[in-house]
Formats: C-alpha cells, structure tokens, sequence
C-alpha cells in the first residue's frame, strides 16, 4: 500500500528535526568542554605539577601555604619533600592518605583549619611554587 504524500513528507521532516537537535545537543556539548579547557585556569609550569594538579585551587592552597609557620614539621628542602610525597601518593590516593593522616593525629592547624599534614605539604609546595 502507498501511503499519502503528507504522511512521508511529515516523518522526512520530523527525521530532519530530530537529527538537527542532536547534531546542535552534540555542537553545544563539544563547544562547551572546549571552552572551559581554554578559559580555565592556567598556571605556570612548575616542577612540582604532578603534586599540585591534585589541589582543586593552587591560589586557595597558596593562601593556606602563607599561613605556615616554621615549626619543622616541613623540611626546607622541596625536591625532598616532594620525593616523599610522591612516594606516599604511589601507595595511597590523596584522600586516603589524608585520612591516614588524621588518624594517626599527624595534623595541624593552618588558618583556621585543622588539615592533615600531607595537604599541608602540599599547600607549602604550593605556596613556594604556585
């Protein structure tokens, strides 16, 4: 059976529609992961990117890194330092490690925080190369 010219034209066109909104859902999508990687934020390259690419803000750590008082807890070494952070980090996670951290009450209190000293190694990484 032929079906009428106005029920083809209808579903050719309704085709149409549809495969143009997924192409546009698809454009928007691409256009905007786009965008956020080239206005996102940018640091300068440090020696230390692997270790501060895990903060979510190296300006927020930086701040933190400012507070630091020189207790010795903090070796004034940086390669060191960071030698031994990425050590630690090869066996834990960073979030883990935290909570290895705070259970073993190897914290301290950093502007108004009380932050496991693994962050805070970080946060003076940070604060020196950020």
């Amino acid at each position: 059976m032929n079906r009428p010219q106005g029920e083809r034209s209808m579903r050719t066109r309704r085709a149409f529609l549809l495969g143009g909104a997924g192409l546009g859902a698809l454009l928007i999508g691409a256009a905007s992961y786009e965008t956020w990687r080239l206005y996102g934020r940018h640091y300068p390259p440090t020696p230390y990117d692997d270790l501060l690419d895990l903060l979510p803000d190296r300006n927020a750590a930086k701040l933190l890194g400012e507070q630091i008082r020189d207790t010795g807890s903090i070796p004034i070494d940086s390669h060191k330092l960071a030698a031994e952070l990425r050590s630690e980090l090869a066996r834990l996670p960073l979030s883990r490690l935290a909570d290895e951290d705070m259970r073993e009450g190897r914290v301290a209190e950093l502007g108004g925080w009380v932050l496991p000293f693994s962050v805070i190694e970080i946060c003076w990484l940070a604060k020196n190369y950020a």
